[in-house]
């Protein structure tokens, strides 16, 4: 397990660690949603990335939905993760 400090002090994201290389080098933040979230710009647009969906490596258009078993989105480990 590998604790991710949130920009400014807003908690912690958990991953497994062998994914410790996907979130190498990245600022994650909560989103109002309750996500960790990234932001990067592409094309002069500002895109919005989620660090559970960089994990599970699914896209925004896959039309899955990822459910926290134990509630927390912070959780992103892939014991506590069910795509459907």
């Amino acid at each position: 397990m590998l604790e991710i400090e949130l920009c400014k002090g807003k908690g912690k994201a958990i991953i497994d660690k062998k994914f410790s290389d996907v979130v190498a080098g990245k600022v994650y933040y909560l989103s109002a949603g309750g996500y960790a979230i990234r932001r990067i710009k592409t094309n002069k647009k500002w895109k919005l990335i989620l660090l559970h969906r960089e994990i599970i490596d699914a896209s925004d258009k896959d039309g899955n939905k990822t459910r926290f078993i134990n509630g927390n989105k912070l959780d992103c480990r892939l014991e506590n993760m069910e795509v459907k």
